[in-house]
């Protein structure tokens, strides 16, 4: 063979091998797969180049590129099409995408529960309170062998709830905040529009009302517990930072916003309680010093943005997230030696639907990789939105579940439930049990309030690619008993309580069945 025809067929079968690369990422998920394949074809193509090419062999490439992209080239696109991050404008089509994947399995219509008008009636026996667990097929895989059955069945009494504990109608308005103590089963704290919060014990029996906090002339938007939970932090719409004692319900002090507008949010920096950032109406993020009583001049305006109404901060990293009015999401690097926010990046979910909340997971293991937050937003787009952050500390869509929050005045929030966070070999965490990789996954348990006066909770488990295993995600329970849309949702810190509020000022403490809290 001469030196022209031998380069001529080494090239013809080098745009083979090429050929073979751009589609080998489509025929296996395994990387030693594709390797071993690549090089396999390789040999086998190291020998035929030394053999002339024939009018056979030139029309091998023409049939296989053709068989090759039939097959492939769909689910390529496809792929390229779904990568969830944030190199788009928003994540709409995403987030409208999953939404649409839950109309199929009906999971509005699911729901036997009785007891919607239970605060309209004074009688009525609140331990009578019942309801039926509610199981959604897996969007993502709507073959339902025993396997998934069983998981489906344990996942739901993981959340089965006995009852109710206690109720609470001390305040007029609407409850707009709740949240309990630090790693505190019992101390609670409510936020309303009727201008005040209030501090209450759940345990023992009968839970009592410790203090009422009056000081706002406005309605109260939101606070937060110091980390020794002796001090209260909240914000007002009459333009005041009020600092409480949790000791004697007393107001310690009082400042005014700098821009002299309505504090929507409001934060302790988690590592130094001496810090405060707040949110108000103009879109402005300041820093207080609560030793000097000061006002950081590092304010930062988020341009394009408006109101900030969710704030949550990330102490390893020094991140705060903030979610505004027109949808976006800033993420901000804190340097605690200059007292600046540096913005890193910012991102839009839905152009024009407010972020009501933002909640960080207490777990940051996901897919074995310990750089990662999980971050959950609710969205005014009939959406909870749950995104992870890598290194670049950019945020990647995961997953999006649906309640109904279209209103954006109803400022409806969500949270983690504090011990379901965990990740595992546990054969209720896989797909397929018969599978013999024992690859860590991870599953989220996440509840919610909803405009429809319902409670939501949500489990979402990572994918493990080592098995071919697509992420799982479902609603396995759903609790009815306001009258009201209800804005916020809390678990203690050992899922034993939950504590639910809505916008006519009604909150629910609901029993968890000891019986399953035991397990944690």
């Amino acid at each position: 063979m001469t030196t022209e025809s031998s380069l001529e067929s080494s090239i013809f079968w080098q745009h083979i091998i090429a050929m073979d690369v751009q589609y080998n990422s489509s025929r296996y998920f395994c990387t030693y797969m594709k390797i071993l394949y690549i090089k396999r074809r390789n040999q086998l193509f190291r020998e035929l180049s030394k053999q002339p090419l024939n009018s056979f062999r030139k029309q091998y490439l023409r049939l296989r590129h053709t068989i090759l992209s039939n097959f492939y080239q769909q689910q390529q696109q496809q792929q390229k099409k779904h990568v969830r991050n944030n190199s788009d404008s928003s994540f709409l089509s995403f987030i409208y995408d999953d939404l649409r994947s839950y109309s199929g399995g009906d999971w509005k219509s699911n729901i036997t529960m009785t007891n919607d008008l239970l605060l309209h009636n004074k009688d009525v026996n609140i331990d009578n309170l019942q309801f039926q667990s509610l199981n959604v097929n897996d969007d993502n895989n709507h073959n339902n062998n025993n396997n998934n059955n069983n998981n489906n069945i344990a996942f739901c009494e993981n959340f089965a709830f006995t009852g109710v504990h206690h109720i609470f109608d001390q305040h007029k308005s609407a409850v707009n905040c709740v949240k309990f103590a630090n790693s505190n089963n019992s101390l609670i704290c409510f936020a309303s529009d009727d201008h005040t919060l209030s501090i209450c014990q759940l345990t023992p029996l009968p839970a009592t009302i410790l203090f009422i906090l009056r000081g706002h002339q406005d309605s109260v938007t939101a606070f937060e517990w110091s980390q020794s939970n002796e001090l209260i932090v909240s914000c007002s719409c009459d333009s005041t930072l009020n600092l409480w004692s949790t000791m004697n319900g007393k107001c310690l002090r009082r400042f005014k916003d700098p821009q002299k507008c309505s504090i929507l949010t409001c934060i302790f920096l988690p590592t130094n309680n001496n810090m405060i950032f707040t949110g108000n109406q103009n879109g402005i993020v300041n820093i207080l010093n609560l030793s000097t009583g000061i006002y950081s001049k590092n304010s930062v305006t988020i341009s394009d943005g408006g109101p900030i109404l969710s704030m949550c901060f990330e102490s390893k990293d020094q991140l705060l997230w903030c979610g505004d009015s027109k949808g976006f999401i800033s993420t901000f690097h804190f340097e605690m030696e200059t007292c600046k926010l540096l913005l890193i990046n910012k991102v839009i979910i839905v152009p024009g639907c407010p972020i009501t909340s933002l909640s960080l997971s207490s777990s940051t293991i996901l897919d074995n990789d310990n750089n990662q937050n999980l971050l959950l937003a609710n969205c005014a787009c009939n959406a909870v939105v749950l995104f992870r952050t890598g290194i670049d500390k950019k945020l990647e869509f995961l997953k999006c579940f649906p309640i109904k929050h279209q209103n954006s005045q109803m400022k409806i929030k969500s949270s983690f439930c504090p011990n379901s966070n965990r990740s595992g070999n546990d054969d209720n965490l896989f797909i397929n049990n018969q599978s013999s990789t024992t690859a860590k996954m991870t599953r989220i348990c996440l509840v919610t309030g909803s405009e429809d006066t319902c409670i939501y909770f949500y489990h979402y488990q990572s994918p493990n690619l080592n098995t071919n295993t697509l992420a799982i995600s479902r609603c396995v329970n759903k609790l009815q008993g306001h009258s009201a849309p209800v804005l916020d949702v809390r678990f203690n810190h050992d899922e034993s309580l939950l504590a639910s509020a809505d916008s006519k000022g009604s909150i629910i403490i609901w029993k968890r069945d000891s019986s399953i809290t035991k397990k944690f």
